[in-house]
This record gives C-alpha cells, sequence and structure tokens, in this order.
C-alpha cells in the first residue's frame, strides 16, 4: 500500500516536470516586474542601515561608550556555606575558657573537667558580582556561636563581614569591613578553636580598611604587599573604671597594620611563605577624673615561614615581639600594667612552630608548639608570667561533608611569684561540611 502511494506521489512531480519543460513560458507583466524591483530595491536600502548601525556600535564598545547595564558581565549571587560541629574534650586541671583552651588556671592543676558544646558551628554567606568588564566584586558574612551566653543558648559571634573590590589586571583589591588582621597571616595547624592565641600566636579580627597589592614574578611566585586601617579595642582601665571605658576608642588615631610577604607555589601542590608584618597604635589612657591621660602605644612585628620539607611534610611557624598586644592576642591576654594612677605597656615575644604531615589525600597529622614570654618586669604579683602548649593534632575526612578531629595537649602556665599550672588536654570534633 506505502509503495502505491510513493509510486503515485513521484508520477504526479514528473507529470508537473514534463509539463513544465514542454509547454512555453508565459511572459510577465510589466506591473510585476516593476514591483519586485521596488521590493528589492527597498529591502536593500534596509540593509545598508542595518550595517551601518552595526558598524557604530562596535565602534563605540572599542572606544568604551558603553553603558552601565552592558558593563556588567555576572549577575549577583550568594553562596550559603559553613558547618555543624560538635566538640567534647577532657581536662586533667582547669583551662581557661574551658570550651577552649588559652591558658591554665593558677591553682587548677587537679581540678578535673569535661566539656561538650556546639559553640564552634559556623554559618556563613559568600557573596558574588555583579562585575564589570574591569573589576570583581565580592564579600562574605560569617557568624559562629562563641559569643559566650549558656551554654545551651549560646550568642552569636561575628567572624567576618566585609566587601572586596579587586582589579585583577591590576593585581589591586580593596577590602572593607572585619576580618583577620593583617599580620600574623598563618593559621597553626590545631583542632582547637582558640588557634594557640596566648601562647604564641597574635592576630584578631577587627573592622579594617585594607589595601593589597600583588606583584607577579611568574614562575618565581608573586609578592604580596597589603597595609590597613584598622579599629583598636583597649581593656578596662581598672584604675579609672568611672571615667574611662575604653582607652582603644580614645585613641587619636586607628591601628595602622602591614605585611609583606612571598609566595611560591609549588608542584607538589603546596606553597613557600616567606613574609613580615606588623602593626602599630596607641590607647589613651585617663588617669585623673579631670582628663588627664597618658599614651600607651601598641605595636608588634612578626616574622612568618612556611617551607614544603617535601611533597607531604611542611614546616610552619612564626616568631613575634611587641608591646601592649592584649587586643592581638598576644602577652598572654595582658597589655597594660596599672599601678594608681600610672599605665605601662606590657613586653612580650614568643612564637609558634609544627610540622605538617599530610599523610593521604584525606588526612593530616600535625605536631606542634607555641609559647608566649611577657617580660617579668612589666608585671604585677600573680600576673601570667609564661604560658606553652605542646600538641599533637589529626584531621581526617571521612566523606567529603564529614570531618573527624582529634587533639592531644600539654599546657603549662606560670605565674610571677606563684606556682605553676599544668594541664592535659584531650579533645575531638565531628563537623558536617555544608
Amino acid at each position: 500500500m506505502m509503495q502505491n502511494h510513493r509510486s503515485a506521489f513521484l508520477s504526479v512531480i514528473l507529470f508537473s516536470v514534463l509539463a513544465g519543460l514542454v509547454m512555453p513560458p508565459r511572459p510577465a507583466a510589466a506591473s510585476t516586474i516593476e514591483e519586485r524591483i521596488g521590493r528589492l530595491e527597498s529591502e536593500l536600502a534596509e540593509l545598508k542601515e542595518l550595517l551601518k548601525q552595526q558598524q557604530q556600535a562596535q565602534a563605540e564598545h572599542s572606544t568604551g561608550e558603553t553603558s552601565a547595564e552592558e558593563a556588567e558581565t555576572n549577575d549577583f549571587r550568594a553562596e550559603l556555606y559553613g558547618f555543624a560541629r560538635l566538640d567534647a574534650s577532657y581536662d586533667t586541671g582547669a583551662l581557661q575558657t574551658g570550651n577552649i583552651a588559652l591558658w591554665a588556671c593558677a591553682g587548677g592543676s587537679d581540678d578535673g573537667k569535661w566539656n561538650i558544646s556546639a559553640n564552634a558551628s559556623r554559618l556563613g554567606l559568600k557573596l558574588h558580582g555583579p562585575d564589570s568588564k574591569t573589576m570583581k566584586l565580592s564579600g562574605r558574612v560569617e557568624l559562629d556561636f562563641l559569643g559566650g551566653g549558656a551554654e545551651n543558648q549560646s550568642n552569636p559571634r561575628l567572624r567576618h563581614a566585609y566587601a572586596t573590590l579587586s582589579w585583577p589586571k591590576h593585581g589591586l583589591s580593596l577590602l572593607a569591613g572585619q576580618t583577620w588582621d593583617l599580620h600574623s597571616a598563618l593559621i597553626p595547624p590545631v583542632s582547637d578553636p582558640a588557634l594557640l592565641w596566648g601562647a604564641g600566636n597574635t592576630g584578631m579580627r577587627h573592622p579594617q580598611l585594607r589595601i593589597t597589592r600583588k606583584f607577579d614574578l611568574q614562575e618565581n611566585g608573586r609578592l604580596e604587599g597589603a597595609i590597613a586601617l584598622a579599629r583598636s579595642i583597649g581593656e578596662n582601665n581598672d584604675a579609672a573604671e568611672s571615667y574611662n571605658t575604653d582607652p582603644g576608642e580614645d585613641a587619636d588615631l586607628p591601628v595602622l597594620q602591614a605585611r609583606l610577604a612571598y609566595i611560591k607555589p609549588l608542584q607538589s601542590g603546596q606553597q613557600l611563605t616567606i613574609g613580615v608584618s606588623g602593626h602599630y597604635g596607641e590607647e589613651e589612657w585617663d588617669i585623673t577624673p579631670t582628663g588627664q591621660s597618658i599614651d600607651v602605644p601598641s605595636w608588634s612585628c612578626i616574622a612568618e615561614l612556611g617551607i614544603p620539607l617535601s611533597r607531604t611534610l611542611a614546616l610552619q611557624g612564626e616568631l613575634f615581639t611587641g608591646t601592649n598586644l592584649d587586643d592581638h592576642a598576644g602577652g598572654i591576654f595582658q597589655g597594660v600594667s596599672t599601678n594608681g594612677s600610672t599605665a605601662r605597656e606590657i613586653r612580650s615575644s614568643g612564637g609558634w612552630g609544627a610540622f605538617v604531615w599530610q599523610a593521604t589525600a584525606h588526612t593530616r597529622l600535625s605536631f606542634g608548639g607555641g609559647i608566649d614570654n611577657p617580660r617579668d618586669g612589666d608585671l604585677a604579683d600573680g600576673d601570667r608570667c609564661e604560658n606553652r602548649a605542646l600538641f599533637t593534632a589529626l584531621r581526617t575526612a571521612l566523606t567529603p561533608h564529614l570531618v573527624l578531629g582529634a587533639q592531644v595537649a600539654h599546657w603549662k602556665t606560670r605565674y610571677l611569684g606563684g606556682d605553676d599550672a599544668g594541664v592535659l588536654r584531650t579533645q575531638s570534633s565531628l563537623s558536617y561540611l555544608f
């Protein structure tokens, strides 16, 4: 049946072709030809006008005369991230503050304690765009729950909140908001959320305005230079609480931070880092109710080093020295010593170091320690005059979204004119990343 239809269809086509060949063509009417010519001329004129408009648009684009809408290349988007984390620890003595480790408490070496906390859980948003042809816009807002309060009703704590404008072609960026300090840029490879603060690692997070410039050295790596103006936060003035609450706020100038680092990525996936950083600021301490005050300086100088020793082993560490470092996690969180109507900055030195072994693609093992050693002559009896920590830390990814951490650390804190305190701390954590 199908073949019969096809045969009939082909027969009709063949008959039509033969008829067209046999029958002589009929002359077209003159009016029909003139109409076709007119339509063709009209279409040609439209094509010429369209080509002219395209050429003008290309010329404007080449000279940069584009609208703001045309300049934007990406839409705004926000990316949710964070982790839900449970920490559990047992201490053979009392540690400040319990959930995190800062120093061993005086007289508490035999006072064993255990802690279970979810306060280190973290929630954040990464912000992207819209970008322009020359500038990229990004930002971040991040919280955790180590802001105090009841253990099962903890307060949120702001970690990061900033915007970054970057010009990749020029290696230049501008950051405005709160994030890590410029100085002491390396992070110790520990499981404890306190990151060896008060035991050799300095630097916190502050509101700041930062400018960074990167200089590409091709195969030899790059240089990074940055400066920032940051908020100063002073400790309470115990000698004059009724008329002076924040010596940092009373300072005439913000804190100046700076960092210069040489960074070279290696074929092993690690990178060589050699840097120097520091800060300078002042606190204004009122010493009489009538407004008489003195300026107490705060400064630091830090050397940073990260050296790959093999494809899987690296050495990391920092050394610091400075004065009045309590706002920057130095001096065992002691910045100014007050005696009646006088205030004197506390000088301190120390650092931290660690070997980091990437045992497998999913498992990292670290060994290291840190020390913070304030100068005894700047302290009063009973003040913390030395703080040491030795640690072994393990981090392994059970799955891409489930991470197990464990750490054993020994803390020893000396007190001027008093007994030493020593505590052994074992802790573990389980984090669900998203």
